[in-house]
């Protein structure tokens, strides 16, 4: 993943040294650690059998009652499919 292009396009900038002006490697270092330690704990996560979903605020913000009901709509899918025997959800996923 490209750091700088990622996060400047999430947030509608055109570089990250726009919106990270002073200590740029720094902050740069930072970030790319903090984006290895989420992949970690997904994996994890996902190995131990927890289903989760991740938000950022960014996200969210901008539509917080669509989000809402978007993130509701996901549970009742989620619920759903528990409850199919595991071979269906297999063909489903």
């Amino acid at each position: 993943m490209n750091l700088h292009r990622s996060v400047a396009k999430h947030r509608g900038i055109a570089c990250i040294k726009a919106l990270l002006p002073s200590n740029t490697l720094v902050w740069t270092k930072k970030i790319r650690a903090k984006m290895k330690t989420t992949i970690l704990v997904n994996e994890q996560l996902g190995k131990e059998g927890w289903m989760f979903l991740r938000f950022w605020a960014a996200d969210i913000s901008p539509h917080p009652i669509g989000f809402s009901d978007d993130v509701m709509e996901i549970q009742e899918s989620l619920k759903r499919k528990a409850r199919l025997p595991r071979q269906v959800q297999e063909e489903v996923a």
